[in-house]
């Protein structure tokens, strides 16, 4: 932050260098590094350079149309605010393809059967969509939900139980489904309900699952009987009274990103360059229309947006947002 404060980092790089702090293995830390090398935050001081003297030509007409002196056309000017636009529609595209990737965020919810994978599934999505039963074994096929949370699109997946002898040919199905899916997926979900104290027979079945790719959770964390030692390193959750969803989300979020190698400089940036292309757009149909006065405001307005990606606008609580993840003294 005071790199920041002092002019040293603008805030793309601060949140590359936070991107590369972040980085769980090599390829997400080469994602990062080919990113930050990629330039797109000098491409966007370049044009907001260009567009502060483009804004100063419009300003000195303004202020000296009476003098002897000679000034951009407008025709000129209505020119050079649409190659502008041109030049922030390409970083966009830029910043979509380092947030796009190939679909949207998949995470599997593994476990043993009747392990509230469905309920948890419904209060993750926020609706009924997985059949629930205190029966086992209810969920025999996969189940798919896309949502977006901040921005972030993951795909959530509902699935048989695995870890215990198949019942019969449908069960057995079932759980090689269940298994061929898990080798697919980018993070899995490992429930173990609060209420009753199982082997970790799932775990055994993703040996070859990199731990970085799962997540212990605790469902029916409500059923968890009073005084029994509750494992504070692992998220409890309970689909019945809401507790540990949020959080839950939150790490989903986290992790999603964090695969996308870097979104959180993408989603920040995205509105206000789409802004500042409107406004590009405006200020050049008042200027070829000979409005300077309107060109200058549309143009002031596209530069403050700018301004916010690259820090020369921004508010505490975003400086907050952004400084706020790196761990300081750990």
């Amino acid at each position: 932050m005071r790199a920041f404060l002092a002019g040293k980092l603008d805030l793309s790089q601060a949140e590359a260098l936070l991107d590369l702090l972040h980085a769980e293995d090599s390829e997400q830390m080469q994602t990062v590094l080919a990113w930050f090398a990629g330039g797109v935050g000098k491409l966007l001081r370049d044009v907001r350079s260009t567009l502060l003297d483009l804004l100063a030509e419009i300003e000195a007409e303004l202020d000296f149309a009476e003098e002897d002196l000679t000034f951009l056309p407008p025709e000129a000017i209505a020119e050079r605010l649409r190659q502008a636009k041109e030049q922030l529609t390409f970083i966009e595209q830029r910043f979509q393809e380092r947030n796009v990737g190939a679909g949207p965020f998949r995470v599997l919810l593994a476990g043993p059967p009747n392990a509230g994978k469905s309920s948890l599934f419904n209060a993750l999505i926020g609706q009924s969509a997985a059949l629930v039963s205190p029966a086992p074994d209810t969920t025999r096929d996969w189940l798919e939900q896309v949502v977006r949370w901040e921005e972030v699109e993951i795909a959530l997946l509902d699935s048989a139980g695995t870890g215990t002898a198949a019942l019969d040919a449908l069960d057995r199905l079932a759980q090689e489904a269940s298994d061929k899916v898990s080798q697919t997926v980018d993070l899995i979900l490992l429930c173990q309900p609060g209420d009753v104290l199982q082997a970790d027979h799932t775990r055994a079945r993703l040996h070859d699952t990199a731990p970085s790719r799962i997540i212990p959770v605790i469902t029916k964390c409500d059923l968890i009987p009073p005084g029994e030692h509750r494992n504070q390193a692992v998220l409890a959750t309970s689909a019945a009274t809401g507790e540990g969803i949020d959080a839950l989300r939150r790490e989903l979020v986290r992790k999603a990103i964090r695969w996308r190698g870097g979104f959180v400089s993408a989603s920040r940036c995205r509105k206000p360059i789409q802004t500042a292309r409107d406004h590009l757009e405006e200020a050049a149909h008042f200027a070829e229309h000979r409005q300077p006065e309107l060109a200058a405001a549309e143009l002031r307005s596209a530069l403050d947006a700018l301004g916010e990606v690259v820090g020369a606008v921004c508010t505490d609580e975003l400086l907050d947002r952004i400084f706020s993840q790196f761990c300081i003294g750990k």
